[in-house]
């Protein structure tokens, strides 16, 4: 080869069978996460005992505007009762 003068070079065009993969945009993942416990999480345990809800109060709107002053009030509950 002589100094100033361009390689010669051969360029070929080939049909391949590969499908190629196309990038998956960010907006198109779907990650699935597990969750699993850690440190004092990972040592509970289901709780056999039956849980017990508070008594519910429900207040009338003229219950609520009546004053009361020093007394507490005496309204029905209702709810479960204990």
């Amino acid at each position: 080869m002589r100094p100033g003068m361009p390689a010669p070079e051969a360029q070929r065009t080939f049909t391949l069978g590969k499908r190629w993969r196309v990038a998956v945009r960010p907006e198109n993942v779907v990650v699935r996460i597990a969750m699993t416990p850690e440190g004092a999480a990972a040592r509970l345990r289901e709780e056999t005992q039956q849980i017990i809800m508070p008594r519910v109060q429900v207040f009338t709107a003229a219950q609520l505007a009546q004053p009361w002053g020093n007394s507490r009030p005496r309204l029905p509950c209702t709810g479960s009762g204990r």
